[in-house]
């Protein structure tokens, strides 16, 4: 009796395990994410090479990775990492993220020895110029939402924020954008790639 109890649907339910249309749209809206990550690649390339100078080589020459996945806190997401370098104590990260139904963010993520290079910089510039910037507060490095347990405005970071950010292994920093931005988010990434490199090179 209680396995069919749990084979039984809802109204709402059975309408969507019937509509092949949603699961295709799906695939469609992925799809487009894909080409709208891979066509940001040369714009950021293009800001690296201006910016060789503040960038370490194996920045420069690391390798474009995009991803999706089902089940960010139960929602699907579609991730690129670029430029990106992942070693066990260090990290640096350039990470632009669509979250079904929430939003898109590009994070700029740091830790080792990339931490020590840029973090008190990054600081110093969000405290004089925090724009629309949010830092992470949270002692999970790999959490993505912008609660008020995991991001911060930088217009809102005190000194005692400030002291905290300082002590953590790694440094987090984030633009987010509304999903009703869809159609202007190709010239909305693109402008945050640029603030986010002009923390490091300030």
């Amino acid at each position: 009796m209680a396995e069919k109890t749990k084979l039984i649907l809802s109204e709402p339910e059975l309408l969507i395990a019937q509509d092949t249309q949603w699961i295709l749209t799906k695939s469609a809206i992925i799809q487009k994410l894909y080409i709208f990550f891979n066509a940001r690649m040369p714009f950021i390339k293009k800001i690296m090479d201006k910016q060789i100078v503040f960038l370490s080589p194996e920045i420069n020459s690391s390798v474009p990775k995009i991803f999706k996945g089902e089940n960010y806190l139960q929602f699907p997401y579609v991730i690129m990492d670029y430029p990106a370098v992942f070693q066990k104590e260090n990290i640096f990260a350039l990470r632009t993220m669509f979250w079904w139904g929430n939003f898109f963010s590009v994070t700029l993520h740091l830790s080792g020895v990339y931490k020590k290079k840029y973090g008190s910089k990054i600081l110093k510039q969000l405290q004089t110029t925090p724009q629309q910037f949010y830092v992470c507060m949270n002692e999970n490095e790999w959490q993505h939402h912008f609660e008020a347990d995991n991001y911060l405005a930088a217009n809102e970071i005190s000194n005692i924020n400030i002291g905290e950010i300082i002590k953590k292994p790694f440094i987090k920093v984030a633009l987010k954008y509304n999903l009703q931005q869809w159609n202007n988010m190709h010239q909305l990434i693109d402008e945050a790639y640029e603030k986010i490199f002009c923390l490091l090179e300030n």
